[in-house]
């Protein structure tokens, strides 16, 4: 057994890097048993293939590693449950015409198998679920005979077809929705695994996140800045955990049917709307907030917050899976948000309370805390479990080289262009990796050498190599960096990245008293 960080708010417990359908067994029943001990600083217990992920609440201020190793082995030294398994069994129509198959030519030069005959093997065989993840829905299958175990694609695609059917190594999987993916798709399936929409992102609803849920695929996503998101709320008298307006980049024009107290925090914008500080916006009056001109993200809250029922515990807008927050889409132009029914009431009463107040606005603000002063910016990593793996060369250039946000970076991960970054030759590195828990923050790098940080609407679990882990006081400022921004990594350790969450938290716990003192409170 070994124990890995997974940033400094998570750690994963490894039995085999390689699949091991009794390993994987005995890991299913063990995540039952850490789940049950209902240990309070546990986030989530997340079961993979080879291990499973303990994920911490930010607010543990312990070794996330020595914890999690001491959990596992009172759970494994009291004895876990034998449990026979329910199995059902679901048949699942494929085409494999070329039109649906993308990556079978290649699929059949690698195997040296005609297409015919990869149809006919795929067909002929019985898989067995191994673990959910990456994404809700989404179930690696084992079973998958040995004549097709091909590597994953060198580079990822953008968006896989919902109903895709793809292999690699040794697994197959059905793609739920349209979502990216880095396996080679041979066939596609009428069968909805899940019921979605794709939508575009611009500005969304976010709130917390849903937690707790990642060991059936779904992350927690919510605000990709929680910070600013905790100050907008805090600034019109909100719990810092209410649902607000994320608005990225290019925001939308607003009109205020009712009296509104509301906040705008984080990234500056071109509208003449005050930023981070109440303002009281009367019944009829339109604000249009126009184009980000430093960070990348801003925060709207309204007093009493938005009338939008929660999904699995959460208000917040899940764009891969098309649910959460307003209709599980961005906003649209014409979109009417319901508003807290005692909204007005609220507004006008908070807004009476505050201090040195004029002109329908305080004379104070709450300075933003994650926006970038220059660039490129510094975040502090941690290696990842697989750092030592890769070359000389491409360790060195990971903290050397300067990063620039690609443009086709998005709420699941932001791709960073510069140094392609190879991975060693020989030793235990292989082109392939047994799949793995992942968290926010972590980079992988695929085979064509470019990195991805995952963010906030990260998949749950993944193939590729993790070169490091950001510490998670970074990641909102991260959050705040638009395509084209650059970044330095800095190397750091475990101590250190938890030194800097304690003093992002007495930062923002600084700040927030502040604002309540305004409120009289």
């Amino acid at each position: 057994m070994g124990v890995v960080p997974l940033g400094d708010l998570a750690a994963y417990v490894e039995f085999s890097r390689t699949l091991d359908l009794e390993v994987n067994a005995m890991v299913q029943r063990l995540a039952v048993a850490v789940h049950a001990r209902g240990a309070p600083f546990i986030r989530d217990v997340v079961p993979a293939l080879g291990g499973l992920a303990l994920h911490f609440d930010p607010d543990f201020e312990g070794n996330c590693v020595a914890v999690a190793a001491e959990l596992v082995e009172l759970c494994l030294k009291e004895g876990i449950r034998s449990a026979e398994d329910v199995l059902r069994t679901v048949q699942v129509p494929v085409c494999y015409d070329p039109e649906f198959a993308p990556d079978m030519e290649e699929v059949s030069k690698k195997t040296d198998l005609p297409a015919l005959e990869v149809q006919k093997i795929h067909t002929g065989a019985e898989y067995r679920v191994l673990m959910m993840g990456f994404a809700p829905g989404h179930a690696y299958m084992g079973g998958l005979d040995a004549r097709l175990a091909v590597p994953r694609r060198a580079t990822p695609r953008a968006v896989v077809a919902a109903g895709s059917i793809a292999i690699a190594n040794e697994q197959t999987v059905v793609y739920p929705y349209a979502i990216s993916g880095g396996w080679n798709v041979i066939g596609r399936t009428p069968l909805a695994v899940f019921d979605t929409e794709r939508q575009g992102l611009l500005t969304t609803v976010q709130d917390h996140g849903r937690h707790g849920l990642q060991h059936i695929g779904l992350c927690p996503g919510g605000a990709m800045d929680p910070v600013a998101l905790k100050l907008a709320n805090a600034l019109v008298g909100n719990p810092v955990r209410e649902a607000a307006l994320e608005i990225t980049v290019i925001g939308p024009e607003l009109l205020f049917e009712d009296d509104c107290l509301v906040a705008v925090c984080a990234a500056e914008l071109q509208g003449g709307f005050p930023h981070n500080r109440p303002v009281l916006a009367p019944a009829g009056s339109r604000y249009n907030v126009g184009r980000v001109v430093r960070g990348a993200r801003a925060y709207l809250a309204v007093a009493g917050g938005f009338a939008i029922d929660p999904v699995l515990g959460s208000r917040s807008t899940y764009l891969p899976g098309a649910f959460g927050g307003f209709k599980g889409r961005s906003l649209r132009h014409g979109d009417i948000l319901p508003l807290n029914e005692r909204s007005s009431v609220l507004s006008l009463e908070r807004f009476k309370i505050l201090r040195k107040t004029r002109n329908r606005t305080t004379r104070w603000s709450a300075p933003p805390q994650t926006l970038p002063d220059r660039e490129p910016i510094v975040i502090h990593v941690m290696e990842g479990q697989h750092f030592a793996e890769f070359d000389a060369a491409a360790a060195r250039a990971f903290f050397d080289a300067v990063w620039r946000i690609a443009p086709d970076s998005n709420r699941m991960g932001f791709r960073l262009g510069g140094p392609v970054l190879a991975r060693a030759g020989s030793g235990e590195m292989s082109d392939e990796i047994l799949s793995g828990p992942t968290c926010l923050g972590t980079v992988q790098v695929p085979p064509n050498g470019v990195p991805i940080a995952l963010m906030a609407d990260h998949q749950t679990t993944g193939g590729y190599p993790k070169i490091a882990e950001i510490a998670s006081a970074d990641v909102p400022r991260l959050a705040q960096l638009a395509p084209g921004s650059t970044v330095h990594f800095a190397r750091c350790s475990l101590e250190m990245a938890a030194e800097l969450r304690r003093h992002t938290k007495e930062r923002l716990e600084a700040a927030l008293r502040g604002i309540a003192w305004e409120y009289g409170t």
